[in-house]
């Protein structure tokens, strides 16, 4: 058993643990509102989106799913934060595995079956154990859920602070694990990656709470305006990525261009600039 299945069988541990405590967790379906349970689904949608849109490192997706399942705690409550987070989730791995069979992976289950379903249940994994772990800070700490509005300023600032990094610190703590189970260096690979890491999962998290809020006070309209803004952050990351990939390939031609102009001025001989035209035009 290589290290890959190793971190695979601890995925699907956990996955199982994450199932056992979203369905002791289930909400009360009769006391729900239609505007909560609207809300609700379309909550889980935008987790199912978002899953699929971030920046693409060697170890995953850096998402903003941190903000959106965050969103649904503070508006809606625990329970309905862990069960939009799981169906949301498990969307969101149906639409990478319709991605794979569009790309040509006529069987994705083809290769390592553990591996394949490891990787598909992790995001579930750390982001309904990170709810668990923050929703027990807040409830410790006094808070109430649903959130709907901040009234003594600097003790509910405190407990919502406490809360949103106490999410992330449980979330990359999972990634840590992985990471060191698979023989990556974890200080590294953070430190490498850590201006993404900032930037896409704990610079937004103030919306969530704020989006509860404005639930509250301002009602449906103001806190879908929220949930756009989530989205369009998504999608706008998601093209930024492209476009960047796009010009480094770009720069990458140009490189290999001016490597067959620089050589041509150099030699005169016919075997050599054939040979350094092979090169550079199978680097393109």
């Amino acid at each position: 058993m290589d290290s890959q299945q190793r971190v695979a069988i601890s995925q699907i541990a956990l996955a199982i643990a994450a199932a056992i405590g979203t369905i002791l967790l289930l909400p009360d379906f009769a006391q729900l509102t239609v505007i909560e349970v609207l809300l609700g689904g379309l909550l889980t949608i935008l987790i199912a989106v978002i899953a699929n849109l971030g920046v693409t490192t060697g170890f995953g997706l850096i998402t903003l799913i941190p903000t959106a399942s965050m969103m649904v705690m503070f508006s809606l409550g625990a329970e309905i934060a862990m069960l939009s987070s799981v169906i949301g989730l498990v969307g969101a791995g149906v639409i990478r595995l319709l991605r794979m069979v569009q790309h040509g992976a006529k069987d994705p289950f083809r290769g390592d079956t553990l591996v394949l379903i490891g990787n598909l249940l992790w995001p579930i994994d750390r982001t309904v154990l990170s709810l668990l772990a923050a929703t027990g800070m807040f409830y410790l700490l006094g808070g109430q859920t649903p959130l709907r509005q901040i009234t003594v300023l600097p003790t509910d600032l405190f407990i919502i602070a406490v809360t949103l990094l106490v999410f992330v610190a449980i979330y990359n703590v999972f990634l840590a694990a992985e990471l060191a189970l698979k023989g990556v260096p974890v200080v590294e690979t953070f430190r490498e990656h850590q201006v993404t890491i900032l930037g896409i999962q704990i610079l937004p998290l103030p919306l969530a709470p704020l989006a509860a809020v404005s639930l509250g006070e301002l009602g449906w309209g103001a806190f879908s305006i929220f949930m756009l803004l989530v989205f369009a952050t998504s999608v706008a990351i998601n093209e930024l990525v492209k476009t960047q990939g796009s010009l480094q390939h770009q720069v990458k031609q140009l490189r290999s261009l001016t490597a067959m102009t620089q050589a041509v001025r150099a030699s005169l001989e016919v075997d050599s600039l054939l040979e350094i035209a092979y090169i550079q035009t199978k680097n393109l």
